[in-house]
């Protein structure tokens, strides 16, 4: 039987393949807004954890392949962040901000 299943309350979000300097500001911006952050190297990690997690958030690497990610992250209602690289704390909230206003209308 297909059932569909329930989104947690909490914020969500999963990081994939970002590089180090980009996934602690990724880090420190959804920490303050309360997210539980998942953190995986690489595509198939992602595409296995997506409906697991069922984040608000998926943030990848501007560039990425998006094939599969993008499917899951649209099953489940997620916003997908492509993130361009060397971005500043200040360019990087305001992208994952409107990432998640848009996740939690959707969600409404």
């Amino acid at each position: 039987m297909n059932q569909t299943r329930p989104r947690f309350d909490v914020p969500m979000a999963i990081l994939v393949g970002l590089p180090r300097e980009s996934e602690d500001v990724c880090r420190a911006v959804l920490d303050y807004a309360a997210f539980h952050i998942e953190s995986v190297e690489t595509e198939a990690a992602a595409v296995e954890r997506i409906p697991a997690v069922m984040p608000h958030i998926v943030v990848v690497p501007l560039g990425a392949a998006l094939d599969e990610i993008s499917e899951r992250t649209r099953a489940v209602g997620a916003e997908l962040v492509e993130l361009p690289p060397n971005l500043g704390k200040d360019a990087v909230r305001k992208i994952l901000k409107s990432a998640w206003e848009s996740a939690f209308k959707r969600a409404r």
